[in-house]
């Protein structure tokens, strides 16, 4: 079907139980791999042993089929599926799918992909709506870093009123025409912060129900995002649904919210037992974020560490002042109160999330607080 395409190189190969992909031999990776399935199985044979490779290891990736279950349409995206065609299919549909991967990667040169953090809360209130808008602006600001922030709360979305942006419609209209955007065109459909942070959020005046956004659009939507940004934070609510469990799936690191209290530390046990059964998260991927901490407070750190054994902790003080000052502004800390301890705390999780310090202030900008 493709033989003749032009500037398309076509190898075919056949794989079986016990198989490896081609490049696993030469050490040449393709550009493009085009996956046709013909198994019944739920996760054919094929697509597993993609699934055991890392995600360095693994190009992108169309998926042909006569038909696709709900697991095997998940297990793909885990493996980094960029697209589905229902046989028969037809050429133009296959070279349409192979432009757009090579268009991105010209868009991308040689730059490695980004990173999904996801960002949701144990218990409501605890505070993770607040915490992954000051990440992500400081990972844009301090650490020089192309930032995508997602607000996926599709009935309430605050992120953009963090910033003093108004919403808009741009992760609805991202999420229904995914199929056709590239690195350039989504940037048409998010809010711009002055700082350089983009944001997708939902319009306060749309109402969207639960089920009404598809979750492998929102799955394609992640990935195409850390292909074209450095970071993608991803304020997720907590509702345990199948659009959550894809995005949980897409995410590089997990962080759960809690406050020092025995009905958030219950929560987190709760929601890690989840991730842990329902998403295939295991706990060492999971970073708790104890919010308002107080070090007099009856419930200890090690009470905690206890409880929720095998994962990686961070504190952040409590400072209504602070937090206050910054929501009624609609002013992020970095602007607020950069030298508040809470805005330190932050910075340093958005040091340790990255893998690296942040970059140097200049003479000029030391002077002026910048």
């Amino acid at each position: 079907m493709l033989g003749d395409t032009p500037n398309v190189r076509l190898s075919t190969h056949v794989i079986k139980s016990g198989d490896d992909f081609p490049w696993d031999r030469t050490g040449t990776m393709p550009e493009a791999l085009v996956l046709a399935l013909d198994s019944e199985s739920l996760i054919p044979e094929p697509l597993r042993i993609l699934g055991d490779l890392s995600p360095e290891e693994r190009p992108p990736t169309l998926v042909v089929g006569s038909g696709f279950d709900e697991v095997t349409v998940r297990f793909a995206m885990y493996c980094g599926a960029r697209d589905f065609f229902a046989q028969p299919v037809e050429a133009e549909d296959l070279i349409a799918a192979l432009q757009r991967i090579a268009s991105e990667r010209r868009l991308s040169g040689d730059r490695t992909s980004g990173q999904v953090i996801v960002v949701v809360s144990a218990k409501g209130g605890a505070g993770g709506s607040f915490i992954a808008s000051n990440l992500a602006h400081m990972m844009a600001v301090t650490f020089k870093t192309k930032v995508a922030l997602v607000d996926l709360d599709l009935q309430y979305s605050v992120q953009p009123l963090y910033f003093d942006l108004q919403p808009n419609d741009g992760l609805v209209r991202a999420v229904e025409t995914v199929e056709t955007l590239d690195a350039v065109a989504v940037e048409g459909t998010v809010l711009k912060h002055k700082s350089g942070l983009h944001i997708l959020a939902n319009s306060l005046n749309q109402l969207i129900l639960p089920g009404e956004l598809s979750e492998t659009g929102v799955a394609e939507l992640l990935q195409l995002l850390k292909r074209t940004y450095g970071q993608v934070v991803v304020d997720l609510p907590r509702q345990i649904d199948p659009l959550f469990l894809a995005v949980v799936e897409q995410s590089d690191q997990m962080l759960v919210v809690l406050e020092q209290s025995l009905a958030g530390l219950q929560h987190a046990k709760k929601l890690t037992k989840i991730l842990n059964e329902r998403a295939g998260l295991q706990t060492s991927h999971i970073q708790f974020v104890i919010n308002r901490w107080d070090k007099n407070a009856t419930l200890t750190l090690k009470d905690i560490k206890e409880a929720l054994h095998g994962a990686t902790f961070s504190t952040l003080p409590s400072d209504w002042r602070c937090v206050n000052k910054s929501l009624e502004e609609g002013t992020p800390l970095l602007d607020s109160d950069s030298r508040a301890a809470i805005s330190r705390e932050l910075s340093a999780l958005a040091s340790r999330l990255i893998g690296r310090e942040p970059e140097k202030k200049g003479f000029i900008a030391r002077l002026t607080n910048r």
